[in-house]
């Protein structure tokens, strides 16, 4: 008797356990499907039996201990997910899904572990004691184990996406299926047009861009998570800088967010598209879903500019630098460019995630002041960090007197920072010929400790947005709309349109972002929007075209040359290119034909496989172009960039010195090599050329 209310008491518990997060989720509307209360209670429930019955399914020995240690191994990792499930719905407002899949890496584990490392060790208690009583309960034999098993396991394939290993495991078959969205052409994306969507026929390496006789300078200031709800004075003398900037300057009323966290806003903003952020987390390193797509980089890098981009994050997470690198800027500083330096060895020195914003503003204006001395045009871009949740404001802010809590004294911080920032810009007289354009990276996290501070206001998607400087006629809707609206306002002449962002969209056009279509600030609803027509109308659909557009433009991963780089290419004795590396990296399969990576037989078909590295030595572009594609041929740049071309098949000369060579582009010319010194010697199978960046 004692052991059955042991065990109906204990299963009682751990199925409440199992089922309250599943069940608070569903309530909060936080679930991409309302899911029925009946399918929860079954699912649940069938989960917690699986876990139950496993140890029981085999008899003694060898095979029921190895049973019991993959009980508890199962055990261990569900309960985990589950507080690793809350602990990501505490600090994004989100569960488990492709954004939250393509975050998955050590930095943000450690951020975890950081921010609920109290938790955590909570968490890990329970879970010795959620072992123990697992391993306590008996089914009553072993065809009892079976038959639960059995049943729970048929449970789990019905309604098991209720769970939380059904939401893990649609979290990770989203995430695929954007990975592995097959190329569409631009007649198929077009069909979308009412959603203010076109194509481009642009690539990156056919910009052209020329400014003005008298160029103004741009300045975009990133504000980290920074709504319009921010701005909007809910809290007394909360951001008092920004209400008397607002009095003064240009604000975006209807501003849109298209973006959930910063990497997906940086491209957004600077490639005016919503982008395929599912290709895995670091994404910009590899399989670059913007690699050729032209962004404002791009074009101002065309028209002269000097680009500088500073933040206080590490610039690695995420591909940010190598991003960045690859379209356009000349410099790129984040956490790793400070951390060794003397002054931040100090805990209180910075913050966790980097420089605190206080130094980031003071390093900036010292880049501006720099920067105005060159005969260029320049660009800077920044990014805050202040308001990153739970907040993270400087030392040396002014406190916010209204409160202690400490996100709203980081937004307190990041008022008085940017007040103070303009003013310096003002008395340095940079603003007198300098656009400058603020920002938020992306809206504030929907979460329990944002709706304490802010109530439902938090689910609104506008943005803040603000100008200093130019004469538009129409303001931006959407973050993707910076870009061309920028470009507009400096009044560069270019030949670049961007997938979804406008210079000048009117209030009657609509847009599509990542929650929806909207028109004017205004979610539209299906039928409201298509109003009875026979236009397509998924705002779903919509964007996985754009992403399956993207595959168009997709790119190689990029490799950091070095002084002492050896690039090594073997060529058979029939001619054929069989192995291209730099410093042990393989590169042949990273060559891309009309946004499609090529295998063995089509890296040898005839043409010029073309390898592009930037005055940063990043290689930018694994490439094969046609023999008869001489437009792009002639679109390089072979004064200011390292260009490497080899003709295939290979016609190499077995002549050549370890110098320097000139560049041509003849179609006879079997292969050119600007900037780079070049050794061959024989090997068994043919020929091997080593190849190392000249000075």
């Amino acid at each position: 008797m004692i052991k059955l209310v042991f065990r109906t008491l204990s299963v009682t518990l751990l199925f409440l356990l199992v089922f309250a997060e599943s069940n608070m989720l569903n309530n909060k509307h936080v679930f991409f499907e309302p899911v029925p209360l009946h399918q929860l209670i079954l699912a649940s429930l069938a989960l917690l039996l699986f876990l139950i019955s496993l140890k029981g399914l085999s008899g003694q020995g060898h095979a029921r201990r190895f049973l019991s240690w993959i009980q508890i191994l199962l055990v261990s990792m569900t309960f985990f997910l589950i507080f690793s499930e809350a602990a990501i719905l505490d600090f994004s407002g989100m569960i488990f899904g492709p954004e939250v899949i393509y975050h998955m890496n050590w930095h943000a584990f450690e951020l975890g572990v950081k921010e609920y490392w109290y938790a955590l060790l909570l968490f890990v208690l329970l879970l010795v004691v959620i072992n123990i009583i697992i391993r306590q309960i008996n089914l009553n034999g072993r065809l009892s184990h079976w038959l639960t098993f059995t049943v729970s396991v048929g449970v789990l394939v019905w309604g098991g996406q209720a769970s939380i290993l059904g939401r893990i495991h649609s979290a990770y078959t989203a995430h695929q299926t954007l990975r592995n969205l097959q190329q569409l052409d631009a007649d198929t994306l077009a069909q979308y047009a009412h959603f203010g969507i076109q194509p481009i026929a642009v690539k990156k390496h056919q910009i052209e861009a020329t400014a003005p006789a008298q160029p103004q300078n741009l300045i975009v200031i990133y504000l980290e998570s920074f709504s319009a709800i921010l701005a909007d004075n809910q809290h007394p003398d909360l951001t008092p800088h920004i209400q008397q900037l607002k009095s003064q300057h240009l604000t975006f009323p209807n501003y849109i967010s298209t973006a959930g966290f910063t990497m997906d806003g940086l491209i957004g903003a600077m490639c005016g598209l919503t982008a395929n952020m599912a290709a895995g987390n670091n994404s910009m390193v590899g399989n670059n879903p913007v690699a050729q797509v032209p962004c404002l980089g791009d074009v101002l890098s065309q028209a002269g500019y000097r680009q500088i981009y500073m933040g206080g994050a590490l610039k690695s997470f995420a591909g940010k630098g190598d991003f960045l690198l690859s379209h356009g800027f000349d410099e790129v500083w984040g956490w790793e460019d400070f951390r060794d330096r003397p002054e931040y060895q100090d805990k209180d020195s910075h913050s966790w995630w980097g420089l605190h914003d206080q130094d980031l503003f003071a390093k900036a204006l010292e880049q501006i002041k720099s920067l105005k001395q060159e005969k260029d045009p320049f660009h800077l871009s920044m990014l805050s960090l202040s308001t990153h949740l739970k907040g993270f404001p400087s030392p040396d802010c002014p406190q916010y007197k209204h409160s202690d809590d400490r996100y709203l004294q980081a937004i307190h911080c990041t008022d008085f920072l940017l007040g103070q920032f303009i003013n310096q810009l003002e008395q340095e007289g940079i603003t007198d010929n300098t656009l400058i354009y603020i920002t938020g990276d992306h809206g504030i996290f929907n979460t329990n400790y944002t709706q304490q501070l802010f109530g439902k206001a938090v689910a609104n998607k506008r943005l803040f947005g603000m100008l200093l400087g130019g004469s538009p006629n129409h303001t931006p809707q959407a973050l993707y709309d910076l870009a061309p609206f920028v470009l507009d306002q400096l009044k560069i002449r270019h030949n670049v349109q961007f997938i979804q962002g406008r210079a000048n969209r009117s209030a009657e056009q609509a847009y599509l972002t990542r929650h929806g279509s909207y028109k004017g600030g205004q979610k539209l609803e299906y039928s409201h929007f298509c109003n009875g027509s026979n236009l397509p109308c998924n705002p779903t659909d919509a964007l996985n075209t754009v992403y399956a557009y993207l595959n168009h433009f997709n790119g190689t991963q990029s490799f950091k040359l070095k002084h002492d780089s050896v690039l090594t290419i073997k060529i058979n004795d029939k001619k054929h290119i069989t192995a291209i590396s730099l410093a042990g990296e393989r590169l042949e399969t990273e060559f891309v034909r009309q946004g499609f990576y090529l295998d063995q037989h089509q890296l040898n078909k005839p043409g010029f496989l073309v390898i592009n590295s930037n005055s940063s030595q990043q290689l930018t572009d694994l490439i094969k172009v046609d023999h008869a594609n001489n437009e792009w041929l002639n679109a390089l740049d072979f004064s200011a960039q390292r260009y490497l071309m080899i003709q295939v098949p290979f016609e190499g000369n077995a002549n050549w010195e370890d110098a320097p060579v000139e560049c041509k582009t003849s179609n006879n010319q079997a292969m050119c090599h600007k900037g780079w010194k070049l050794k061959q010697k024989l090997h068994a199978n043919g020929i091997e050329l080593h190849l190392t960046p000249s000075e």
